[in-house]
């Protein structure tokens, strides 16, 4: 850096600023979805429940009919393996919440400036890699939750609309 004009330097550092700070953003946003989620999640658990307690406070199927019993039991299965997936997406996850205060009070509290940014940028690209991963898995496992609650109010709906009728 010491090659670098004054007028140099004072764009490096003004650029290394706006980048840290757009970084800092994008782990606010990353964390805002991350609990969007979670909200999302919770919704959806409560809803599946009610599905579950209402269907299960209705007429069991009918054990001569091997199909309503496959639509039926196929359904509250599907639902079950949906709660399932959603309490693994509730449960809890570390997060990083970088840059280390302790690092920049200890560290960098009398480092240059560049050397500071420099320290807290890479921070922040160690958070961002291991926050996304987290918010890739729960938003893969909400994924698949929706698909098989989906599936089941399907089955269920098959089965009591259709099949039931028809036995």
């Amino acid at each position: 850096m010491d090659d670098l004009s004054s007028e140099n330097l004072s764009q490096v550092m003004e650029t290394r600023e706006y980048i840290t700070r757009i970084a800092l953003r994008r782990l606010e946003l990353l964390a805002d979805s991350s609990r969007a989620i979670d909200q999302k999640a919770g919704i959806l658990m409560g809803f599946v429940v009610v599905v579950v307690a209402l269907g299960l406070g209705g007429a069991t199927p009918n054990l001569s009919s091997p199909v309503d019993m496959l639509f039926g039991y196929t359904g509250f299965g599907a639902l079950f393996a949906a709660l399932v997936v959603l309490i693994a997406c509730l449960a809890p996850r570390d997060i990083r919440l970088d840059p280390d205060v302790e690092k920049l009070l200890g560290k960098l509290w009398s480092s240059p400036l560049h050397l500071a940014i420099e320290g807290v940028a890479a921070s922040l690209r160690s958070a961002w890699e291991v926050n996304s991963q987290t918010h890739r898995r729960k938003s893969s496992l909400f994924s698949c939750a929706l698909k098989l609650a989906v599936v089941g109010i399907a089955l269920l709906a098959v089965d009591m609309l259709v099949v039931r009728m028809m036995v």
